[in-house]
């Protein structure tokens, strides 16, 4: 079994038109937390919307848990239900990339890459990958990209290095770091007809802002939750490319944990590669780039009670260190202009048209 974080309930107007991201049964129930310890030193425990899968056992909706072939390692198949289905869902639900279209992705994380072979998926042409780390390039042209953008430092102009390559600006921005500078800077990436379509998550109540009047060239900017995914349909898709030879997931699995090992597993995915050393420095702003290379995730198996709801075990988790953060402004548009660090092997035709509740049994300490 594969588990969706949706927990949609399957019966409303939105679940029953095929949008079940915008169910409101999906986003969690947060009123009723979880606790741990007791007495004074009583917590509280929130599941990531409706799953918490770090446990020997967890409880879900019917209509979280997929069939997936037995053949399909469940270390692989674990990554589907979250950065998979998000990244790769953004390409094929929210912006529908057509072949040729230029694509730029912006983050080369867990989400990054998954956009990343989405666009190569869907043909987009070119595949312009960006970050700030120079040794995420040879993870970006595995999963697709044609170019690699990195900045190197504040004064970096974005906006000039991408329209080295595709003069007229690109067709379609995920932005993936979750960075209200990189926002504004992915509108002025745009060309027009252009669509950005967001995918990292900044801070709450954060505001982004952007010139007006560039959008009326019939710019576009979307939100997009959980890649706009139908998980009964789209996970068994995901399966399938997998299959096929078509969608990487083996490749996104640097390493793996027992379930002892999770505090072992946090500490690499934050950075810090062995216990007892002192934990990686938080980036100072929400703007400043710090995303892991590849998700930290859990496999698991499953079997179905009399009443429809699904009991999972857990078996191992994935993970791997966590990129230093940069500059809050790595990537933002400077008046200074600077020899942008290009690698590309394709270019891009200028003037190019656009053609319900989740518990888990016991929870690692």
């Amino acid at each position: 079994m594969v588990l969706s974080t949706l927990g949609n309930c399957g019966q409303c107007a939105q679940c029953d038109r095929g949008k079940p991201t915008f169910c409101r049964q999906s986003l969690g129930k947060l009123f009723r937390p979880f606790t741990s310890g007791e007495g004074e030193e009583q917590k509280k425990l929130f599941q990531f919307a409706n799953l918490g899968v770090f446990a020997e056992e967890t409880v879900v909706k019917a209509t979280q848990a997929v069939r997936i072939p037995k053949e399909v390692p469940l270390t692989s198949a674990s990554l589907i239900g979250c950065g998979v289905l998000t990244g790769v869902g953004a390409v094929f639900n929210r912006a529908k990339v057509q072949q040729g279209e230029s694509v730029v992705v912006i983050g080369v994380g867990g989400i990054g890459l998954n956009a990343i072979q989405g666009a190569a998926l869907s043909g987009g042409l070119p595949v312009i990958a960006v970050d700030t780390n120079p040794g995420k390039e040879a993870f970006a042209r595995q999963f697709g990209a044609t170019h690699f953008v990195c900045p190197d430092g504040p004064d970096f102009d974005l906006v000039a290095a991408v329209k080295e390559i595709c003069p007229n600006g690109v067709d379609y921005v995920f932005e993936c770091v979750g960075s209200t500078a990189l926002i504004k800077t992915s509108t002025d990436l745009l060309d027009w007809g252009g669509t950005l379509v967001m995918l990292g998550v900044p801070k709450m109540g954060s505001e982004a802002s952007f010139v007006v009047n560039t959008m009326y060239n019939d710019k576009t900017i979307m939100g997009c939750r959980y890649g706009s995914a139908r998980p009964q349909y789209d996970i068994p898709l995901m399966v399938r490319l997998y299959q096929a030879g078509r969608l990487k997931l083996d490749e996104l699995v640097s390493q793996t944990y027992a379930l002892e090992d999770f505090n072992r597993a946090r500490r690499a995915a934050r950075g810090q590669a062995r216990p007892g050393c002192s934990r990686s420095p938080e980036p100072a702003d929400i703007n400043a780039w710090h995303f892991p290379t590849r998700s930290v995730t859990w496999a698991r198996s499953s079997r179905t009670g009399a009443d429809g709801a699904m009991t999972t075990s857990s078996a191992a988790a994935t993970s791997s260190p966590t990129t230093a953060a940069r500059g809050p402004r790595a990537c933002g548009r400077a008046s200074a202009s600077r020899s942008p660090s290009i690698s590309s092997t394709t270019g891009c035709r200028p003037g190019n048209p656009r053609a319900g509740s989740t518990r888990s049994s016991r929870s690692p300490r």
